[in-house]
């Protein structure tokens, strides 16, 4: 997914930019569909499921990519974190937890909108690293990518059907005769 991402950069000129960001909005958005109805699918009692012991619940890696989330795209937009308090070690109930994610992923899709081809090149720091703005852009679409990708590993071991392989098999689902 990073390389997909990252070519669809690659294959724009800086100066067009703005389809880039366009694109990466609408990945974003899947990946915020499928994350929030894996939360709203999982039953409660499994939101706490880790399928060994050294990994980080179902409900922890929700956190997780909501604070990554405000970070990821502060970071973006060169302001402070907006979320004064990460909640990837609390116990938040689901609704709650869905109320999060929409919001870190709100915050996320204002981030990329204000993002134009100058703003992009723009180099900003982050810790003790440099890079440019559009690095973040992206990192905020993998990051989520590839933790919707555990997601659905959890899902599975509790038997559970991920979303986009629901919606999948909807589509394809042959209707049934009349009689």
């Amino acid at each position: 997914m990073r390389m997909q991402v990252a070519l669809l950069f690659l294959t724009l000129p800086l100066a067009a930019a703005d389809p880039g960001v366009e694109g990466l909005r609408e990945v974003l958005g899947f990946y915020r569909q499928n994350v929030v109805e894996a939360v709203q699918k999982t039953p409660e009692g499994d939101l706490d499921f880790r399928p060994v012991a050294e990994v980080n619940s179902f409900r922890e890696m929700v956190g997780h990519i909501v604070d990554a989330q405000y970070s990821i795209c502060a970071t973006a937009k060169q302001e402070k974190n907006p979320q004064a308090e990460r909640i990837f070690k609390k116990v938040l109930a689901k609704d709650e937890l869905v109320r999060a994610l929409q919001s870190s992923f709100a915050y996320c899709d204002d981030a990329l909108a204000s993002l134009d081809a100058a703003k992009l090149a723009q180099r900003v720091k982050s810790g003790s690293t440099e890079r440019a703005v559009s690095y973040h852009a992206v990192h905020a679409v993998e990051h989520t990518a590839l933790h919707y990708g555990n997601l659905i590993t959890y899902m599975r071991l509790r038997g559970i059907v991920p979303p986009e392989t629901e919606r999948r098999n909807q589509r394809t689902a042959v209707p049934a005769k009349a009689l």
